[in-house]
């Protein structure tokens, strides 16, 4: 009788708490990690994706709109010349400050913005004349009838030599110029996912704050330790049959999570991350300025791999852990406790 009610336990609340924490674990032990974030998103593969021609003329279309006849690469080109990767890596830095700041309870809404007061102080420097160049080279030929006005220029005149119109018109229109250019360009709509999830349960919506998660994390660990042993004395007559026990109700979650982890790193792990974020009413990322679809599949990429690692290193540690167990308890003599 001690061992079907031990059973009936360990199927509906041991294996279910152990498997919740390992998976858990798994994701909590690198995911509130800030220089993960910040090194992984400014890193070198990511950095060439961010800064393509293709999202590069996605930023400037979503901020300036369509300029027709602009020249895509020249004008990558000389994006590329203003953001250094150090100045990348300090916005970077500064969306992830803010993302876990949001997180933790310290501001209310998130709104992740890309500074460029930097940038656009750079047209003020030493290296004016080469910027100012370089954007005349991008910038597409005015049609005639804007050819003919003394409006500001975002093109230049078909017949007009490039050394000219950088000192005649760039020049002098450069201060109205920086200020079509936007101090800050936002990378996503504010976000204020407690006014979402106001639907959840009281006790739910306290967790959403990093500091109480990890809290929720250590007692969903303690409930799972305490109710595996529980059992594991419940179900067993002696140390011997308690060992054994004890080593396959951890087994068994253990083997799921390696199988989660070896499978995390195909296709059908991708599309399902992507259907949640559309699931939880998330913007779609695509729309977001300087992300393509590449750069978005580099991202996750990096993340699954991390994600993976994490789940079969716990997957596999508990599995050995739970078959020391076995072998503790068929070593062990029943009447030797």
């Amino acid at each position: 009788m001690r061992k079907f009610f031990g059973l009936i336990l360990s199927i509906a609340l041991v294996i279910p708490l152990i498997l919740a924490a390992l998976i858990t674990y798994s994701i909590t032990s690198w995911a509130f990690d800030r220089n993960l974030y910040i090194e992984a998103l400014s890193s070198d593969a990511v950095q060439s994706q961010l800064l393509s021609d293709e999202s590069l003329q996605k930023l400037t279309e979503g901020s300036m709109g369509d300029m027709e006849g602009l020249d895509s690469a020249a004008f990558g080109s000389f994006i590329r010349s203003l953001l250094s990767p150090d100045y990348i890596k300090e916005q970077v830095t500064t969306m992830v400050d803010q993302v876990f700041d949001y997180l933790e309870g310290s501001t209310d809404i998130l709104q992740l913005e890309l500074d460029l007061t930097q940038v656009k102080a750079e047209f003020s420097g030493p290296n004016q004349d080469q910027l100012l160049h370089d954007l005349a080279n991008a910038l597409p030929v005015c049609p005639e009838e804007q050819s003919a006005n003394n409006s500001l220029p975002l093109c230049k005149p078909e017949f007009v030599d490039e050394d000219v119109f950088v000192e005649q018109y760039l020049k002098p229109n450069l201060p109205l110029i920086l200020m079509i250019i936007p101090n800050k360009i936002s990378i996503a709509e504010p976000i204020d996912l407690r006014r979402e999830m106001q639907a959840m349960p009281a006790f739910f919506q306290q967790f959403m704050d990093v500091v109480n998660y990890k809290t929720a994390v250590l007692l969903l660990a303690g409930s799972a330790l305490i109710s595996w042993f529980l059992t594991a004395l419940i179900a067993g007559k002696d140390g011997r049959e308690r060992l054994k026990w004890l080593g396959w109700t951890l087994i068994l979650p253990s083997l799921l999570v390696l199988f989660i982890g070896v499978i995390s790193g195909t296709d059908l792990a991708g599309n399902l991350i992507q259907l949640g974020l559309h699931s939880i009413n998330f913007r779609n990322l695509e729309n977001i300025p300087f992300l393509t679809q590449d750069t978005i599949q580099l991202i996750e990429s990096t993340f699954l791999s991390k994600l993976k690692l994490s789940l079969i290193t716990t997957g596999g540690i508990a599995s050995a852990i739970g078959l020391g167990f076995i072998a503790w308890g068929a070593a062990t003599h029943p009447r030797s406790i």
